[in-house]
C-alpha cells in the first residue's frame, strides 16, 4: 500500500491511498466466495456455485462490498503511516475512486479534518481566574432544619394578612379590554406565596389581603411567556382570595429525625444534614469554577478556526431535538462547545494532565455515600460500563479545572451556602 498526503489546507488534509492490483484482486474474490457460500443459484448446490457463475449473478454488489472492504480496512492504517494526528471528531470523506478492475491497482482519496494548534505563547499561568470558595455556617445549618421542619408541618387557617409563605387558595380570571380571555381562570387555585408558581409580580398583588377579600390588578405577562397570544399582553386580574393558611413547622424530635431515615437523634440529624449540604455545595462550587475556567480559556485562546464537518455534525444532531429553536444561537452553541472540547484536549496534552485513578475512586465513595447501601451501588456501577466512563469524565473534568487554577492567577472569593444554592421553599 502507497499512501500519500496530497494537500493540508487549513484543517483539511487530503490523503491518497494506492492498493496494489494483487491485493485488491484478493480481496474481490474473498467477496465473491463469502457470497457463493450463501447463494442458490438454481442448477448448483448451495456453496458450490463457480466464481464466474457469481460473478456474473451479483457482480455489482461484489463491486461494492470489495471496495468497502479495502477503504475500511485501510483507511486508518493510511492514517497511521501519514502520520496525521488530532485528527477531528468528523467521519472521513471519500473524494475519488480510481478503479479500471481487479488487475490493476486499486486507488481512493479521502479527507479528514484535523484540530487547530493553540497558541500558548502566554500560558494558563497568565490567565486571572476567580475562585470560589463555599462556606457552611452553623446559621446555615440551622436555617435548613428550620426549613426542613416547616417542609413537615401542618397548615393551618388563618384571618391574618397574606405573607410570604403562607398557602392561599384563590378564585381569579384574566381579561382584556373587558372580555375574559381563554384559559386564564381557576377556582380555588392553591398557591404558596413566594414559590414563583405564577407569573412574575402575580404573587405580589396577593400580599397584605384577607380571606374574602376581592379585587383586582393589571399585569403584562413575560415576553417570552409560553403562549404566543399572551406574550407581552397586559392583563385584567380579578381575584376573590378563598383561603389563607399558615404553615405550622413541625417540632424538632426525635419521631421527626426518624421519619428522615436518621437514627441517633437530632445531633446525628444535623450532621447528616450538613453532609448532604456539603454535597450540595460542593456541586455549586464546581460548576460556578469550572464556568469560570472554561470562560476564561475559551476568551484566553479561542481565536482558533473549527472543523466545519463536526461542527455542521453536531449542529444537525443537536437540531433534531430542538427543531423550534433559533438556528444561529443553536450553531453558536455548537461551534462554542466544540471550541472548549479543542481548548481542554490542549491545556490537556501540553500541561501532561491525565486522569488520575484515586480521584475517579473517591469521586464513586462519593456518590456511593449518597446510598444506604453503597457496596452494593459499587458492584452495580461495575456492571455498567457506560455509567462507569461517565464518572470517569467528570472526574477528568473535575482534575482539569483544578490543575489549571492550581497554574493560572487566582483570587478567591469566600460565599456562603445560601448565597450560592438557591432554596426555593
Amino acid at each position: 500500500m502507497q499512501v500519500s498526503v496530497e494537500s493540508s489546507e487549513g484543517l483539511n488534509r487530503k490523503i491518497k491511498v494506492v492498493i496494489p492490483a494483487e491485493e485488491y484482486k484478493k480481496t474481490y474474490y474473498a467477496v465473491v466466495r463469502k457470497i457463493g457460500k450463501t447463494s442458490r443459484i438454481p442448477g448448483f448446490r448451495k456453496g458450490k456455485v463457480p466464481d464466474d457463475v457469481v460473478i456474473k449473478q451479483f457482480g455489482y454488489q461484489i463491486k461494492d462490498e470489495s471496495v468497502n472492504d479495502i477503504i475500511s480496512k485501510s483507511m486508518y492504517q493510511a492514517l497511521n503511516e501519514a502520520k496525521i494526528e488530532n485528527i477531528a471528531d468528523s467521519m472521513p470523506l471519500i473524494e475519488n475512486i480510481e478503479d479500471t478492475g481487479i488487475s490493476n491497482d486499486f486507488a481512493y482519496t479521502f479527507s479528514v479534518e484535523v484540530y487547530p494548534e493553540v497558541d500558548f505563547a502566554e500560558g494558563v499561568e497568565s490567565v486571572e481566574f476567580k475562585k470560589v470558595v463555599g462556606n457552611i455556617t452553623e446559621a446555615d445549618i440551622d436555617k435548613m432544619i428550620d426549613t426542613l421542619c416547616r417542609q413537615q408541618g401542618s397548615w393551618e387557617a388563618s384571618e391574618a394578612e397574606i405573607a410570604k409563605d403562607n398557602l392561599v387558595r384563590i378564585n381569579f380570571e384574566g381579561f382584556k379590554d373587558g372580555q375574559a380571555i381563554d384559559k386564564t381562570k381557576a377556582d380555588n387555585y392553591p398557591i404558596i406565596i413566594g414559590s414563583s408558581r405564577m407569573i412574575p409580580g402575580f404573587e405580589d398583588q396577593l400580599i397584605g389581603h384577607k380571606v374574602n377579600d376581592e379585587f383586582e390588578f393589571n399585569i403584562t405577562f413575560p415576553a417570552d411567556y409560553h403562549a404566543e397570544d399572551l406574550a407581552g399582553v397586559e392583563v385584567l386580574f380579578k381575584v376573590k382570595v378563598n383561603e389563607v393558611m399558615l404553615r405550622k413547622p413541625a417540632e424538632l424530635n426525635d419521631e421527626l429525625v426518624k421519619s428522615f431515615g436518621v437514627d441517633g437523634g437530632v445531633e446525628a440529624f444535623r450532621a447528616d444534614v450538613k453532609k448532604n449540604m456539603e454535597r450540595e455545595l460542593n456541586q455549586v462550587v464546581f460548576r460556578e469554577n469550572s464556568d469560570e475556567v472554561i470562560g476564561k480559556l475559551v476568551a484566553k485562546y479561542g481565536n482558533i478556526e473549527l472543523p466545519s464537518r463536526e461542527v455542521e455534525n453536531l449542529f444537525n444532531n443537536v437540531k433534531k431535538d430542538q427543531k423550534n429553536a433559533d438556528e444561529a444561537k443553536l450553531k453558536a452553541s455548537c461551534e462554542n462547545m466544540i471550541k472548549q472540547k479543542i481548548i481542554v484536549g490542549a491545556v490537556c496534552r501540553k500541561y501532561g494532565i491525565t486522569l488520575d485513578e484515586a480521584r475517579v475512586n473517591a469521586f464513586i465513595d462519593s456518590i456511593a455515600s449518597a446510598y444506604d447501601q453503597a457496596d452494593e451501588f459499587k458492584k452495580a456501577l461495575a456492571k455498567n460500563p457506560e455509567q462507569l466512563q461517565n464518572i470517569r469524565n467528570r472526574a477528568m473534568f473535575e482534575q482539569i479545572v483544578d490543575e489549571v487554577l492550581a497554574k493560572g492567577k487566582v483570587t478567591e472569593e469566600n460565599k456562603s451556602f445560601y448565597e450560592l444554592v438557591n432554596h426555593n421553599f
